[in-house]
């Protein structure tokens, strides 16, 4: 994929949040978007990202007794600044693709921020964003630079 840069992978305008949205506001909107990954922003600036891993991660066990029904309830609605990972990996506007890969394999993440100069979040690229694009250069449907 050499030639390729992230804008021509990346989700441009990635549904977004701030650090005090709920855990069931981000989850609810993960599953209805139907995406794995949500940058948390404080303003226009990305200050975390919170995965439906992270969720899983941190949620207490489910069972049929009524004090873990409580905690389950009050586990979706603490923060999630609570939860999301500080500080997300980020790269450049024009970054070459395999620059971000090789940042993605060498971190162990499944997603990167991409950002402006200003610092202003642009989009995010991840895993399957990734194998799609392969998967289009495979068939001929777009071509390295």
């Amino acid at each position: 994929m050499a030639g390729l840069i992230v804008d021509d992978v990346m989700t441009r305008h990635p549904r977004t949040m701030s650090s005090a949205a709920t855990i069931l506001a981000a989850y609810e909107a993960m599953s209805s978007g139907n995406f794995r990954h949500l940058p948390v922003l404080d303003g226009k600036r990305s200050i975390g990202i919170v995965s439906d891993r992270d969720i899983l991660r941190h949620m207490p066990p489910l069972s049929h007794e009524p004090r873990d029904r409580a905690a389950h309830g009050q586990f979706l609605q603490r923060p999630i600044a609570e939860i999301m990972t500080q500080n997300p990996l980020t790269v450049l506007e024009g970054s070459p693709l395999e620059v971000v890969v090789e940042l993605m394999l060498v971190n162990q993440v499944s997603a990167v921020l991409v950002e402006d100069q200003a610092a202003t979040l642009r989009g995010i690229v991840t895993t399957v964003d990734v194998a799609s694009a392969l998967l289009r250069l495979l068939r001929g449907e777009i071509s390295q630079r």
